[in-house]
């Protein structure tokens, strides 16, 4: 929503005046610079529309006062400034706002961002400190458009995975409130834009990410700021604000593994490169509250086991780190997109099937079941799809370090849930994390469809398929199989028991190299109902997890 212009009719010595228009190209108050460091430099981001205040920029010693106007960083034109450096390549934009006030709005902010250029409408990826709505990430794919959140389904250019707000009865908040002061990061990694936000600078918690592999290499990084009021100013008083090369995911929990047991669950996870520190494990309710710390003492390694858990219930794990006494926000799986219901991973603890496997759901909030009766295994899950940017379905799985050899035979379905179209599926699959965004290879099984091998190679985009379809694709028993031999994955099916394995695809459509995959990845079944809300049922036996 632009800001409208009045004017009025003068009669005078009897001609008409037309009064208070201002020209179409009259150009916004320039922004006032002082004590800026060398290569620093402050624009007005918007037009005579989005910005009609004068603002400033203030350094001195390390405290930066930004003095800030404009309509919002939103919609099809922002109203702000921008403070940066030019910037090429990978790196990140932190900065510790210790606060943000002077206007009224709830939607006062103060981003770390790149930004293509200055124009109201540029391409621009941020993540804002709000006055009470906590931290939002946003991305502008396409210029002169209205930003979306990454994860945000139907926003054009909103590939990822992310939380943003105060988030609801189903959903965690993005980071917490500004409080008595919090650190807001942005790194380019490549085509990936990740959002950080954190207590102290030292340990950093993903807010958010999205793969934009259009964006320029050359663009401006700095801070972004605005009042989200044409007629208000507002003033953010920051310290430590860096332009770095440097990336801040080193410094993240990353990689987060939960799989449940009898009364409990395995956690592992990628531990941040920081001195000193040590790790919680919490549950949570669905929304991140109620925490409750599941660590007596404090955990020194990158994985624990937790015990106390009621089995058959549905539960949710996050991490925390602490570092010099400061606890880092709680970082838990990466979400779903809105068609996974912005859902994080969930377990129920249970004792393990079929020689070691437990059920994980990933960016669904329908709860999964399995049962094992004789090395038979009926498997249940919701899940919007394997599909796009991130995914929804329930996965049967172990860790398994280095090369490995995964079968299974669909004896019966993905049976038809309601809305699946005959996508149902189902399949074995290795994957990075329990992130919905995450890396995976897949050999696949739908309900009526073709066989698949899939796989995601690059962080939320969308998957490779390599399609196969049989004379029969509704015939059952059905198997396939997945090997991996360092980075190279290998798909085969078999329509006689397992006795011919045959390759899914040609020579080349049939294998794949993911590079830097993890060695010590989750290998098992997954399962989607391929409509969230939905669930799908198989019948699974020969499962065959193995060396090469």
């Amino acid at each position: 929503m632009q800001r409208g212009r009045n004017f009025g009719l003068v009669l005078a010595a009897g001609a008409v005046i037309l009064t208070g228009v201002r020209s179409a190209q009259a150009a916004p108050p320039a922004v006032t610079a002082k004590g800026l460091p060398a290569g620093w430099q402050a624009d007005v981001v918007g037009n005579d529309d989005t910005v009609t205040n004068p603002q400033s920029v203030t350094v001195e010693g390390d405290k930066w006062t930004v003095k800030a106007s404009g309509f919002d960083l939103w919609d099809s034109a922002d109203g702000a400034l921008m403070v940066y450096q030019k910037h090429t390549g990978n790196g990140s934009v932190s900065f510790h706002l210790i606060s943000q006030g002077g206007g009224t709005s709830d939607w006062q902010k103060t981003a770390a961002g790149f930004r293509e250029t200055t124009e109201p409408g540029s391409r621009d990826a941020h993540i804002s400190v709000t006055a009470t709505q906590s931290l939002e990430p946003a991305i502008r794919s396409t210029a002169d458009e209205r930003p979306n959140h990454p994860g945000e389904h139907g926003g054009q250019g909103a590939e990822g995975t992310g939380l943003e707000g105060n988030g609801s009865d189903t959903r965690q908040p993005a980071g917490r409130q500004i409080g008595s002061g919090i650190w807001v990061g942005i790194e380019r990694d490549g085509p990936l834009f990740r959002m950080f936000g954190s207590n102290d600078g030292k340990v950093w918690n993903q807010m958010a990410a999205t793969n934009q592999p259009d964006f320029p290499a050359d663009m401006l990084a700095g801070i972004e700021a605005t009042s989200h009021n044409v007629d208000e100013t507002t003033t953010s008083v920051l310290d430590n604000v860096s332009v770095s090369n440097d990336l801040l995911s080193p410094r993240s929990i990353r990689g987060i593994q939960i799989l449940p047991r009898d009364k409990g669950a395995l956690v592992a996870w990628n531990a941040p490169a920081v001195d000193g520190v040590t790790f919680n494990v919490y549950s949570v309710d669905a929304n991140g509250a109620n925490p409750k710390k599941l660590n007596a003492d404090p955990i020194n390694g990158s994985s624990a086991v937790v015990e106390g858990l009621e089995n058959g219930k549905q539960t949710y794990i996050g991490v925390t780190a602490v570092v010099g006494g400061v606890e880092s926000l709680l970082q838990m799986p990466e979400v779903s997109n809105d068609r996974g219901g912005r859902s994080v991973a969930s377990i129920t603890p249970n004792p393990t099937v079929a020689g070691g496997l437990a059920l994980v759901n990933i960016g669904t909030a329908t709860q999964g079941s399995v049962s094992d009766v004789g090395g038979v295994v009926t498997m249940k899950a919701g899940g919007w799809d394997i599909w796009e940017e991130n995914d929804g379905f329930a996965f049967l799985a172990m860790p398994m370090e280095g090369d490995v050899d995964i079968s299974a035979r669909f004896v019966k379905g993905p049976s038809d849930s309601d809305g699946g179209g005959g996508w149902e599926l189902g399949g074995p699959m290795i994957r990075e994390s329990t992130d919905s965004g995450g890396r995976f290879v897949m050999a696949q099984i739908a309900s009526h469809n073709e066989l698949q091998f899939k796989r995601r190679k690059i962080a939320y985009q969308t998957p490779t398929n390599t399609g196969l379809s049989r004379d029969n694709n509704e015939a059952r028993p059905v198997s396939t199989r997945l090997v991996r031999k360092g980075n190279e994955f290998q798909a085969y099916y078999s329509e006689d028991d397992g006795a011919t394995w045959k390759k899914l695809g040609d020579d080349d459509t049939s294998k794949d190299t993911l590079d830097n995959f993890s060695s010590m990845p989750l290998v098992g079944i997954a399962l989607s109902a391929h409509t969230e809300g939905s669930v799908t049922e198989a019948t699974i036996d020969h499962i065959v997890i193995k060396k090469p």
